[in-house]
């Protein structure tokens, strides 16, 4: 059931789904670190948990876990720069930027 589900969206679908739930449970673990709640914590382990799900679904078009983990990881890093940079107003020094720099080249070189 779950593979006949996972092809009905292609691959860079189901990242893109997975993405929207990561920038919302960043924005509302950042919520939670200022005034921790039930009601703010709820919607941070949804997010993440859709997430998952979503790099289940991922894996059956490429199960290659090296490849297709450092592409999550980079993709969902860069996520959470955005998150605290545009959004929170977040400071990141040169040398962390540099660093972000990287590892979006590094995503680029790993998706080909």
């Amino acid at each position: 059931m779950f593979r006949d589900l996972a092809y009905k969206l292609p691959m860079w679908g189901w990242l893109g789904i997975a993405m929207v739930f990561y920038v919302v449970a960043e924005y509302f673990s950042k919520q939670w670190g200022y005034k921790p709640s039930i009601q703010l914590a709820l919607p941070v382990i949804l997010g993440y948990m859709i997430g998952t799900i979503c790099w289940l679904a991922i894996l059956m078009y490429r199960n290659e876990i090296a490849r297709m983990g450092l592409v999550w990881t980079t993709v969902m890093t860069i996520l959470s720069l955005f998150v605290g940079i545009v959004i929170f107003r977040e400071k990141m020094s040169l040398s962390q930027g540099i660093g972000a720099g990287l590892g979006v080249v590094g995503l680029y070189l790993m998706s080909r």
